[in-house]
């Protein structure tokens, strides 16, 4: 069972140690651990695509910039925006904030079934983090799987005009994509490759609307 946390860096602590007070045989009281601790250290940079976008869209808004208004959590100023879910929101990079633990780590089979029950049914779950296992991505837009290319025009061509035209996240997509049970993998690659050219378009754009000093 794997869990992401909003956190690039998180642990929490399924079990505490638990320690007894043991006579030595100098007759004095010693501590001594009898049951070890569980605890479960999140591992940044490890988050697949598709776990990504399942946290952006929980914590999304979560963040304020500078002058109050809602932002996505961990978000990077970029010049790109995107869509998911129908809401707009400012582009940034997950990469650089989310973390997960994987609960398949633990080796014994009653300290994975005991912390799987703890991460559940923890207060922490839903606000550092989120269970993602077992949990599926909505398609980016309601007709995409709809969708059907034909000579001349593919389908991941409708999908790449899709996006630039209607705003929609790039990686979403990708992500959304790859997590399906036979994923078409030309579309990501074109999607790949629209995003190359959205970056240079941007840059373009960016350039031209610097001011030029008096």
């Amino acid at each position: 069972m794997r869990f992401v946390s909003r956190h690039a860096n998180y642990t929490f602590i399924a079990r505490p140690d638990k320690v007894q007070m043991v006579l030595t045989t100098n007759g004095t009281m010693t501590p001594q651990t009898v049951v070890a601790a569980i605890q479960c250290d999140f591992q940044h940079g490890l988050v697949r695509p598709e776990e990504a976008e399942m946290a952006k869209q929980h914590w999304l808004g979560f963040g304020r910039r500078e002058d109050g208004t809602a932002i996505a959590y961990g978000a990077t100023p970029t010049t790109v925006v995107g869509v998911v879910n129908g809401q707009a929101h400012d582009g940034w990079n997950p990469d650089l904030m989310f973390s997960v633990f994987d609960t398949d780590t633990i080796p014994n089979e009653e300290d994975r079934a005991y912390t799987e029950k703890r991460l559940v049914e923890d207060a922490s779950n839903g606000n550092h983090y989120i269970q993602v296992t077992g949990k599926k991505l909505d398609a980016p837009w309601p007709t995409y799987e709809q969708m059907q290319g034909k000579k001349g025009q593919p389908t991941s061509a409708l999908i790449c005009n899709m996006i630039r035209e209607g705003g929609y996240d790039p990686d979403y997509v990708i992500a959304y994509e790859l997590q399906r049970e036979r994923p078409r993998y030309d579309i990501p690659k074109a999607i790949e490759a629209l995003k190359v050219e959205l970056a240079a378009e941007a840059a373009e754009n960016a350039s031209l609307q610097r001011e030029i000093p008096a």
